[in-house]
């Protein structure tokens, strides 16, 4: 081999085991992101940060804390950076409930529990929270607070529309249960704590009503309801035709014969569910029942007309929907 192949042989792997391929390999386990002590521990001078921020090949995502590499989830990405800008982040309250997927609450806020003073304008910080044990799990890679405290902790900064739907996703799929909400809430303590009454009597509703809501849109339906004042429904209500075949009501009277059907677009997108939908509302005609239909759109243009359509047939007066 002669010189030349030799020195070149040299830059390759000098280059290859670069500060810059170095970052770019911590980057790939930190969803693209940096620390300013790894990049100093790899390598990085300090005019070599400043080159690749000036360059835009870096971006600074909060001190210390750069993104060296596109993430396919910025969100995801922001929290990451959280963590490791305090080094002892805990993903909690809104953020929480994003990370677990809950019902009617979005991801994207940065929420977060740290031992440290830090504190930054983008992200709700708290200094003073304290968790048991049992509060705490980790989930998609992160310490999180578990789906039980996740409802507690959220409780006193949704509205009740919104903490019914999250505490009904989470009740369906299993992550937590009522009688475990019920004992975190007695050991945690409820005085001084904001949402615990509208918590408990979601809880109280769902454990003498007969079954919970199957959709964000049913929780719409049983929040409008609920405010003009009309006599509360079965839920997930059972009617057995006169051949045997058994049907079920999203919210029912049974002694007055009268059912709302909630009419999420993702039921009625194949063949097998219209035909089913069908032999169902002939079924229910035979049997005189009188069914309203909900749907998102008729609820947000005119969410007075289902409590009116009600209570017309249930012979009720409704209340104002105003205030």
């Amino acid at each position: 081999m002669n010189l030349r192949c030799v020195t070149g042989l040299r830059l390759n792997i000098r280059m290859a085991g670069g500060p810059g391929v170095r970052c770019t390999n911590i980057a790939s386990g930190q969803r693209g992101l940096v620390t300013l002590h790894q990049a100093r521990a790899a390598g990085v001078s300090r005019r070599g940060l400043q080159w690749r921020l000036k360059t835009g090949r870096w971006i600074k995502i909060l001190p210390g804390v750069f993104a060296a590499d596109e993430s396919d989830d910025p969100w995801l990405q922001s929290l990451e950076a959280a963590r490791l800008w305090t080094g002892d982040a805990i993903v909690m309250g809104v953020a929480a409930a994003g990370l677990w997927g809950l019902d009617g609450i979005a991801p994207g806020a940065v929420e977060i529990r740290t031992e440290t003073r830090k504190r930054h304008p983008d992200i709700v910080v708290h200094h003073d929270m304290s968790f048991a044990d049992e509060d705490l799990i980790r989930h998609r890679g992160f310490p999180v607070t578990a789906p039980t405290r996740t409802l507690i902790d959220i409780s006193g900064v949704v509205g009740e529309t919104v903490l019914a739907q999250a505490l009904d996703s989470a009740l369906r799929r299993g992550l937590t249960f009522i009688p475990l909400i019920r004992s975190r809430l007695d050991a945690i303590g409820t005085k001084g704590r904001r949402g615990t009454k509208t918590l408990q009597k979601l809880l109280a509703d769902r454990e003498l009503g007969s079954g919970l809501t199957e959709s964000p849109l049913e929780v719409k339906v049983e929040g409008v309801l609920r405010r003009a004042g009309l006599d509360p429904p079965e839920r997930q209500f059972t009617i057995t035709g006169p051949d045997g075949t058994k049907v079920r009501l999203d919210f029912a009277w049974p002694e007055q014969k009268v059912g709302i059907e909630a009419d999420g677009f993702r039921w009625h997108t194949d063949f097998e569910r219209w035909q089913h939908d069908a032999h169902k509302h002939n079924l229910l005609q035979e049997m005189d029942w009188r069914i309203v239909r909900a749907t998102h759109r008729s609820l947000r243009d005119s969410p007075e007309a289902l409590p009116r359509q009600v209570g017309a047939l249930l012979g009720q007066t409704t209340l104002s929907l105003q205030g």
